[in-house]
């Protein structure tokens, strides 16, 4: 990455990052309560939203279920889209975190 690109993305996360206001709203909680908030987009299959009783945070206790699919260079590269539609216009703050849970297949 360029010194510049990497001064860019810097300035633009520092301006945006989330800070102190008295206006806090979970903006995206709809986007948990159903899968019709998503689309499967490309090698991925949305399974439900289940209860995670074991995530750190205090606010969400639920998570996407899905499976990921593989390419043909035996690599991953699974998409998501979710319905922002439901928003007014503005400028949101969306953090995303994956869990992985592998699975072996036995034979």
């Amino acid at each position: 990455m360029t010194v510049g690109l990497k001064n860019y993305f810097d300035k633009k996360i520092n301006e945006s990052h989330i800070s102190s206001s008295t206006n806090k709203k979970d903006a995206f909680r709809y986007l948990m309560g159903s899968v019709d908030e998503s689309s499967s987009e490309n090698s991925i299959i949305i399974d439900g939203i289940v209860d995670f009783l074991a995530s750190p945070h205090n606010v969400n206790k639920k998570a996407y279920k899905f499976k990921m699919g593989k390419d043909a260079q035996n690599e991953y590269s699974s998409r998501i889209g979710f319905n922002m539609f439901k928003l007014p216009e503005g400028e949101y703050t969306l953090a995303i975190e994956f869990s992985l849970q592998s699975q072996q297949i036995c034979q």
